[in-house]
């Protein structure tokens, strides 16, 4: 639910909340995971930055969007185990309690 409230940055909402609540959980994030949620940060910001580039200074170019969309998809598609909380509750992929 969380990246649905608002059109942009859901990455960094989605990151935002499981950061949330794990801390109130009382669960450490391990380096593993906070580099693949760094990556998917960086990737987003990336990407927005790309769109707003091509909107402003290249509009004739908004067709080839689509390979950064596509970028962006296969980056979160290869780290979408570090999107979880359910492995986190219970101590698996890399996380680990306080």
């Amino acid at each position: 639910m969380m990246p649905s409230l608002f059109y942009i940055c859901g990455m960094g909402q989605l990151i935002a909340a499981l950061r949330a609540v794990e801390s109130a959980a009382g669960i450490s994030e391990t380096l593993v995971i906070k580099q693949a949620r760094d990556t998917l940060l960086f990737a987003e910001s990336l990407r927005e930055q790309v769109f707003s580039w091509v909107t402003n200074w290249a509009p004739q170019h908004k067709s080839r969007m689509s390979n950064v969309v596509d970028w962006f998809n296969q980056c979160r598609k290869q780290l979408d185990w570090s999107l979880t909380l359910s492995s986190a509750t219970s101590g698996e992929a890399g996380v680990s309690r306080r």
